[in-house]
């Protein structure tokens, strides 16, 4: 069944529409050349996928189509590829069927959350695989689909989640501003710091500068922390989402000796025995919270009940 029947478009204007008009380095279409040339995040997705011969594979997102590709490669009789973006969609039905793979992956354009076993009759499907995440982890409404297809889509027995798990770790890092304007030539001390206090300011509002007493997400320099927190670990299921909504972390971090501190956040992706780390990825910003160091040690976590933003507060 069909879910969405686009205009008729030849190959020719399919070309001409969305091969001439991408901007590969940018977000526009929910991906870009840095993340499907991602070598972490590519080898983490093949290696859980693992051989799945004669399975029948569920891609949500599916983007250019890759990881559909890459199940296909992995022995996957049947792709199912459910793409909501209408030009996403054409783009990669245009790449999927250049390269002959129509008869192994089909693709739909329809929103994963409109549908179900009831108005879309589709094969038992023995493995999803998705990468729906930010670097806000759950804010592109994962535990939402995922709590849709546990309940709705017909899954075989031994059914599983591509990632199963993933983990939440905090570091509590000193990070100073960083000077990031250089414009090569000799130029004012003075206008050189209002653009990197700009700059930085940017930085760190990247996520809930509007919300009231929780503290800002920024972006830092990519680092590997010695020591990081455990905080919670997350398994993929159908009770996903309410245990978000139930999430409440009180935890103590000193930061009374640094000048400029930050809790990073670190997103770990599990599957198959095998880890991947989100927020250390090319293709991820690495991110944190910002401290206020005349604050208090004590830190409450909670997720926002409706976008799943991880939140962070002193108190």
């Amino acid at each position: 069944m069909h879910l969405f029947n686009p205009i008729s478009i030849t190959n020719q204007n399919n070309s001409d529409y969305h091969l001439k008009d991408i901007n590969w380095d940018g977000q526009s279409f929910g991906y870009s050349l840095l993340m499907i040339n991602d070598h972490q995040r590519n080898q983490f997705y093949q290696a859980a996928l693992g051989d799945v011969t004669d399975k029948t594979v569920l891609d949500i997102g599916t983007g250019t189509g890759l990881l559909s590709v890459i199940a296909v490669q992995q022995g996957a009789k049947k792709v199912y590829a459910i793409e909501r973006n209408r030009r996403n969609y054409e783009l990669a039905k245009h790449f999927i069927e250049q390269s002959g793979l129509s008869d192994r992956i089909e693709l739909i354009c329809a929103d994963i959350l409109s549908i179900d076993q009831k108005v879309w009759k589709h094969d038992t499907i023995d493995v999803t695989i998705t990468e729906t995440f930010a670097n806000d982890c759950f804010i592109e409404n994962f535990a939402f689909l995922v709590e849709h297809v546990e309940r709705t889509f017909n899954l075989s027995p031994d059914h599983r989640w591509i990632p199963d798990n993933i983990s939440l770790k905090l570091a509590l890092v000193d990070i100073p501003p960083l000077n990031e304007f250089d414009p090569g030539v000799n130029i004012s001390d003075e206008y050189c710091s209002q653009i990197n206090n700009a700059i930085q300011i940017y930085r760190n509002s990247l996520y809930h500068k509007y919300d009231i007493g929780n503290m800002p997400v920024a972006q830092i320099p990519r680092l590997t922390p010695e020591h990081m927190t455990q905080v919670d670990s997350y398994f993929v299921n159908c009770n996903l989402r309410s245990y978000l909504d139930s999430f409440k972390y009180y935890l103590t971090f000193d930061h009374t000796s640094m000048k400029d501190p930050y809790l990073k956040v670190e997103w770990v992706l599990h599957s198959n025995n095998i880890d991947y780390m989100l927020n250390r990825s090319p293709s991820w910003r690495s991110i944190a919270f910002k401290i206020d160091p005349a604050g208090s040690s004590e830190f409450y976590f909670r997720f926002n009940p409706y976008s799943h933003a991880l939140l962070g507060s002193q108190v």
